[in-house]
């Protein structure tokens, strides 16, 4: 992960509609807060901080009612180049998806093609 990137983070196990709260190890601030759905469960996209310590750190989610947490270890690099605090990471994203859609598709069609079945 680097420094001014974005990670999602996915736990269970906190009250439904809490509020809780992500931070990270040496960053004063909490990087988000979301609300746990109705099975407990939340999805938070958040930024590392551009001037975060490099090396190890640890991301954290407390529940605000519950208290309940969950925490994941990262490794935190420098940025080859500089990244805007408003940088949209979606694009990046976008041809991920893309490309695992299209390593997909092609992986289908060589399954085909060696069990002796025509290309579609």
């Amino acid at each position: 992960m680097t420094a001014g990137g974005t990670v999602t983070v996915q736990a269970t196990g906190f009250a439904p509609g809490e509020t809780v709260t992500v931070s990270m190890t040496g960053v004063e601030a909490p990087l988000a807060t979301v609300s746990a759905g109705p099975g407990g469960r939340v999805e938070a996209v958040v930024r590392i901080p551009p001037g975060a310590a490099l090396g190890p750190a640890r991301l954290e989610l407390v529940g605000n009612r519950s208290t309940a947490t969950a925490d994941l270890a990262l490794e935190v690099a420098a940025a080859d180049e500089p990244v805007p605090e408003d940088a949209d990471s979606r694009p990046a994203l976008l041809a991920g998806i893309a490309l695992l859609t299209t390593a997909g598709a092609l992986g289908a069609v060589a399954r085909r093609r060696s069990r002796g079945h025509p290309a579609p």
